[in-house]
Order: structure tokens, then sequence, then C-alpha cells
């Protein structure tokens, strides 16, 4: 058995820079030494953990955007060397992505927030990444008023957000912050 995995909080079949890729494998025989691993290129950590299971890892730097490639090589007690080992068996993966969304936007609907609309009001996104994760901030500008927040999944690039209750805000300028977050942690900028 070989499996991939990353320790990404949010998803392990993404990593980010910091984040560890390991390997976990299970020789189907003794082996002579411990096997050679590689991840992204870049020899990896391997340790046996019991018997015939292995692990190995990577810590994630400077490596591009990409599927996370590995290699192991092994050899028998007898001096054999093993068939290089390329592929999981369980089609587990894991892609390097350090690239945050980009291009996006959100505009408040509302030309403007009344005492009529303001347990209604929404926002419109344009350009959003689908399968990002919005978080949003309306806030007005006096600083002791508490933000009004929210979160939520994006599954159109022209996500719109309603039903957002902004009665607690002071009368004035409001103002809309929105980010995106991909599935690999990578927050975008304001928008």
């Amino acid at each position: 058995l070989v499996h991939i995995q990353s320790n990404n909080t949010s998803d392990t079949k993404y990593a980010i820079t910091g984040n560890t890729i390991s390997l976990s494998f299970t020789a189907s025989e003794t082996l002579l030494v411990l096997p050679v691993a590689t991840i992204l290129g870049h020899s990896a950590a391997v340790i046996n953990t019991s018997g015939l299971n292995y692990y190995a890892t990577y810590v994630v730097a400077g490596d591009s955007d990409q599927l996370a490639t590995f290699t192991i090589d092994f050899t028998d007690v007898a001096g054999n060397a093993g068939v290089q080992v390329t592929a999981t068996d369980d089609g587990s993966t894991v892609t390097v992505d350090n690239t945050a969304p980009v291009g996006y936007s959100a505009v408040i609907d509302q030309g403007q927030i009344t005492a009529a609309n303001q347990t209604a009001v929404s926002f419109t996104f344009g350009g959003a990444e689908i399968g990002t994760v919005y978080n949003y901030f309306i806030d007005d500008t006096d600083p002791v008023t508490p933000v009004v927040t929210g979160t939520g999944s994006v599954t159109s690039a022209s996500e719109n957000v309603s039903g957002i209750n902004v009665s607690s805000l002071q009368d004035g300028t409001l103002t809309l912050t929105a980010t995106l977050t991909d599935k690999a942690e990578n927050t975008g900028s304001n928008a």
C-alpha cells in the first residue's frame, strides 16, 4: 500500500509552503536497508514505523504549483533492487498550490441601505473562484460597533450573498471587505 497526503489543515490533498507531504508505504518483503524516497524531486526523510511499514516526509519550501511527484527505491535482503515506485495504489494525490485566488471583486447590491432593507443586505462577487470559501466583513466608521461577518462556499463566479443584517451598524458609510480562500489555505487580497 502506498498513500500520499499533506498536513494541510483545510484539505490533505493540497500543500502550501511549510506544509509537510508524507508518504506511507508497506513493503511486500523485508528490505536490506531503509528505502530511498524523493518527494517533488527532493530527498525525503524515511523512517521504519514497524515491520514492513515505512514513512517518508518532505516539507514544502519554494516549490512551484504542481502535482506532487515521488519516487521510492528499495532493495530486498537478497540484494535485489525493486522496481521504483512512482504512484499510489489508493488514488491519493497532493497538489502543491501556493497561488491565492485573484481577480475577484465584491460589490454591495443595494444602492442605498435604509431602515426598510437593512436586515436583507446582499453583495455579489465578480470573478470568484468556484470551490473557494468567502469571508466578508461589513463595518461602519464607529470603531466600537461590532463588525458584521460571515462565511460560506463559492459555487458560482458571480456568487450572491444575501440576507445580511446590518441593523446593528451605525448610520453612515458602510465598508464591505471580502476575501476568498482556496482549498490549500491561500487567501486572496481584500475585495
